[in-house]
């Protein structure tokens, strides 16, 4: 009988593992069969505690002390011990980690904001560079008019000048003429006068050779105040001519100096020009740049945000667990 009874509870123990189902054996005598029986009770009695022991740790309580002596006792305590370990550097990690994510998320966000402000300021500073490109290119285009009229005027001032060096000799020329003209009236008129005075001597023969020496005085006469009236308007001309080539040299000098600056200008104005359209390609570049640092930036807050949440939910799952009373 005690034999079967011992034999049932070992049978239960293996096949059913539920230990809290299975009674102690009732120990009749103190023989061999009673000391297996007494044996079986406490193993038993120790595995119920070892399976108390476990289903506690599973639980989180790891407060318990395990005791009894030999291998798995000492396997249970070594493996309460590292849990207890294992357990305090989870529940300081999840900890950091949470800290840490907070302060990415934190940052993350002052950097998306900043990024967000970056962007939109490059994208505007590329359109003020597109329209400072614009503006140099209309300046470009209005210096190179400005350029073509100086050209123009400083050829129209070397024509010009060249005209009135020739009026100048033709009016030096007529005031050669009139000189002879001048000699000429002045010997016509004496003629006329030896002719008049030979007219009178001559009595009525000569009064219609008189009348012609008269005329021809009169002709000679007017010939000079004319030849007076035309020197007036050639030395006119002549200081005309004068002020108008010390003009016009100041008006080629102000054209040539013109047409240089001109040139000067445009130089720079294609310079500033390349330079700006150099300087908006880089603004685009730095922007496309930016736009990129903001998505990489929302990317990183996306990540901290679930890695925040991934450490909340570590230290949820490691709070259930207890260290001490």
């Amino acid at each position: 009988g005690p034999l079967e009874q011992t034999a049932e509870l070992v049978r239960r123990v293996a096949r059913q593992g539920d230990l809290s189902q299975v009674n102690e054996l009732l120990v009749a005598k103190n023989d061999e069969i009673g000391s297996v029986m007494v044996g079986l009770n406490e193993l038993v009695l120790a595995m119920r505690e070892m399976a108390g022991a476990a289903s506690a740790i599973g639980a989180g309580q790891l407060t318990i002390e395990v005791d009894g002596q030999g291998e798995l006792p000492d396997a249970f305590r070594g493996m309460l011990g590292q849990l207890r370990t294992l357990v305090v550097e989870m529940r300081d990690t999840s900890s950091e980690l949470a800290s840490a994510a907070t302060e990415i998320f934190a940052a993350s966000q002052e950097q998306e904001a900043a990024s967000t402000s970056h962007s939109t300021g490059m994208r505007e500073i590329a359109q003020t560079m597109e329209s400072l490109s614009d503006s140099a290119a209309h300046v470009a285009s209005a210096v190179q008019g400005v350029l073509g009229n100086a050209e123009r005027t400083l050829q129209n001032t070397e024509r010009m000048d060249s005209r009135i060096e020739q009026l100048t000799g033709h009016a030096n020329r007529i005031g050669d003429i009139l000189e002879v003209i001048r000699d000429i009236a002045d010997r016509t008129d004496l003629l006329a006068l030896n002719g008049s005075l030979e007219a009178s001597r001559a009595g009525e023969a000569g009064v219609g050779f008189s009348l012609v020496a008269s005329e021809m005085r009169r002709l000679a006469e007017r010939v000079t105040a004319s030849i007076g009236d035309i020197k007036s308007l050639v030395s006119d001309i002549r200081e005309s001519g004068a002020s108008t080539v010390v003009a016009t040299e100041e008006s080629k000098a102000l054209a040539d100096a013109t047409t240089q600056a001109a040139r000067g200008i445009a130089l720079v104005t294609q310079q500033q020009q390349s330079s700006t359209e150099q300087v908006s390609q880089h603004v685009r570049s730095v922007a496309e740049v930016v736009q990129q640092a903001a998505a990489a930036t929302t990317q990183t807050r996306a990540s901290a945000d679930s890695l925040k949440r991934h450490a909340e939910r570590l230290t949820q799952a490691v709070s259930r667990f207890r260290l001490s009373a």
